[in-house]
């Protein structure tokens, strides 16, 4: 090859490596767009997709058994797969039964019955054994110890792995669903109670405050009531500390705060089931308590004019909903004692696992998560901002008990719900060009960019300002309060709570009465169990319901329709800023440019110059 040729080659090699440069800038550029403009999209709902009581075949677990074998082969091996322990020659031990006993379950579940015993006794004479591969049927023994074998975690990973492949079905079936997500706890108890367990008699009279056998559990009111009491108040200085007790007026009540005994503690006060149970007293000098539920939480509650005490021993089932469907997608089971939204980190990375082949590059992200009072703080808002997740909540009181419009920045570069311009300290306008609006950047920084909506300036008429999330992500949003869409999400929220009540009476998942609560002692174990196959019945019987699945006709006469309920919480929302001035430049800037007066205090200083007027628009 000649020296021109080499030229002309390195030339064309150059010119390529630019195309290519340039090509893969475009598809980052089309890419941020999308990103971009998803944080105003239209919020759509459907209706009717998890009637299973009003179709006859879905309400029927035998026959939802065999179209998953049908309809969902490879998903159904899979998880026979999976869930049948292997056996190597040799082992000790009679041969098991052939059969599945994660399709039985998986029938167990959509009956909403926990208990196993009465349910076998009334399923004995069905064809569920025949469709789930039995050639007769099992005894009570062996499916009692088969039911609790599934309950490993291992196991539970099954079942969700087999529900996320009817979730995925669903989202590239309908391209505008799961993107919105409601989230909020609710009690789950657990079946044990709390018995006297103080080692000796000496140590008991040592004790301050009296003393019962048995105490009384709490209600699923107590519970709802003190976490709106403790919602209704300030967020507290260290919202991922735990919880410390409050009465029906909201004051802390530091006698009812509960101890957890360490397994250590235990032998030394000589408790012997320390083992497998789980030891707490209510203050430093407050008497022992044994529960057999090892693995659950408790709270301490004060009802009545003699201010009993009552229990709540159990932990938190924190769903992922996802608002178009209105189905959790994922779900979270955790200790009482657990502030709640700490339960969300966990839960949104198995809502990517859901979501996404590999939640470590994830190719769907959700837009946005709403949620109450609760979980308006600085670690679960801070968290979703740096995921590139809007955080739908009300606002509330910050810690020390001050009005939300103190989280305004003192230098004006933002104020209580969005960004302000630097130059003139005005508020900034909707995203509506190129390279407006949120991003996450390379390094992960979550900023916002904006345009001034006055423009009193050459600067706010020309120049696209940015800022980062992290210096208030309480106020910075990636979908702003000054949004319709942000309200629309919110009105949304009031109608989620029937979901709760549903999976109660579907799969007796979260109980709180003794119809639907687990007879289990170890609770949280069996109820992540429970929730894990409901997902999957959840999941695949409105696949089946919308025709996602083979060549099933669509049994949901409804379409999607826009959820634009926001309107009066938007008005709201315009009302507040206009009577407090917000749409108006505020600020050391607009004060510098004579746009705003000075402060009072300033005003006061020694040698201050007076106020000057409001200047002219330009």
């Amino acid at each position: 090859m000649t020296r021109a040729a080499r030229q002309q080659a390195r030339r064309n090699a150059q010119r390529q490596r630019r195309f290519y440069q340039q090509q893969q800038q475009q598809q980052r550029s089309a890419t941020s767009r999308k990103q971009r403009q998803r944080r105003n999209a239209t919020v759509w709902g459907l209706r009717g997709a998890t009637e299973f009581s009003a179709d006859s075949v879905l309400s029927n677990p035998v026959a939802v058994v065999e179209m998953f074998k049908r309809w969902a082969p490879a998903t159904a091996l899979e998880l026979i797969r999976a869930t049948t322990p292997d056996r190597y020659p040799g082992q000790p031990g009679a041969r098991r039964m052939d059969g599945s006993w994660a399709l039985v379950f998986l029938a167990h579940i959509m009956c909403g019955n926990p208990d196993w015993q009465r349910w076998y006794h009334d399923w004995q004479d069905s064809r569920i054994w025949q469709v789930c591969g039995f050639d007769k049927k099992p005894s009570w023994t062996s499916l009692y110890g088969r039911f609790a074998e599934l309950e490993h975690p291992r196991y539970v990973a099954a079942f969700e792995r087999a529900a996320n492949h009817f979730v995925r079905a669903a989202a590239n079936a309908e391209p505008c669903a799961l993107r919105n997500f409601h989230t909020d706890g609710t009690a789950a108890h657990s079946h044990a109670r709390l018995e006297h367990a103080c080692p000796n008699l000496s140590y008991c009279r040592s004790c301050s405050g009296t003393v019962a056998k048995r105490l009384a559990r709490a209600s699923d009111d107590d519970v709802s009531h003190e976490r709106h009491v403790r919602s209704a108040a300030a967020e507290p200085d260290d919202p991922d500390a735990p919880p410390d007790p409050v009465d029906d007026q909201g004051h802390v009540d530091r006698s009812r705060k509960v101890i957890r005994l360490t397994d250590a503690q235990a032998q030394t006060l000589a408790l012997p089931y320390w083992r497998d149970s789980l030891y707490v007293k209510f203050g430093p000098t407050g008497h022992i308590y044994r529960c057999r539920d090892k693995q659950a939480g408790v709270r301490a509650y004060t009802a009545g004019p003699r201010s009993k005490r009552k229990v709540w021993v159990g932990g938190y089932f924190l769903p992922a909903i996802c608002d178009f469907f209105w189905a959790p997608a994922a779900v979270n089971f955790f200790q009482a004692g657990i502030q709640e939204h700490l339960g969300w980190p966990p839960l949104y990375r198995k809502l990517l696992t859901a979501l996404n082949d590999d939640p470590d590059e994830p190719t769907h992200i959700p837009t946005a998560v709403i949620a109450d009072k609760a979980f308006t703080n600085r670690t679960f808002i801070g968290f979703n901002t740096n995921e590139g997740v809007a955080s739908i909540t009300p606002t509330r009181r910050v810690p020390g008990n001050r009005h939300w419009s103190s989280i305004r920045d003192p230098d004006g570069r933002y104020d209580e719900h969005s960004p302000r311009c630097r130059y003139c300290g005005g508020p900034s306008a909707p995203a509506r060009g190129a390279g407006e609006g949120f991003a996450l950047t390379g390094t992960g920084d979550p900023r916002i960019s904006y345009r001034c909506a006055l423009g009193w300036t050459w600067e706010c008429q020309n120049k696209l300002q940015s800022i980062s999330c992290r210096r208030e992500p309480r106020a910075l949003l990636p979908i702003g309060r000054n949004e319709k869409v942000f309200h629309d999400l919110m009105a949304s929220h009031n109608h989620f709570e029937g979901v709760f009540d549903s999976w109660r009476d579907r799969y007796a998942v979260s109980g709180n009465s003794n119809a639907t609560r687990s007879k289990r002692t170890v609770s949280i174990p069996a109820q992540r169990l429970r929730a894990a196959a409901a997902l999957l019945a959840e999941w695949f019987r409105i696949c089946l319901r919308m025709g996602y699945v083979g060549n099933h006709a669509r049994r949901n006469p409804y379409e999607p329709v826009i959820r634009d309920n926001g309107g009066t919480g938007f008005a709201a929302q315009l009302r507040y800023r206009a009577r407090n001035g917000l749409a108006l430049p505020i600020g050391p800037a607009a004060t510098s440019l004579a746009l705003a007066p000075v402060p009072a205090a300033a005003a006061r200083a020694p040698n201050a110059p007076n106020a000057p007027p409001l200047a002219a628009p330009p």
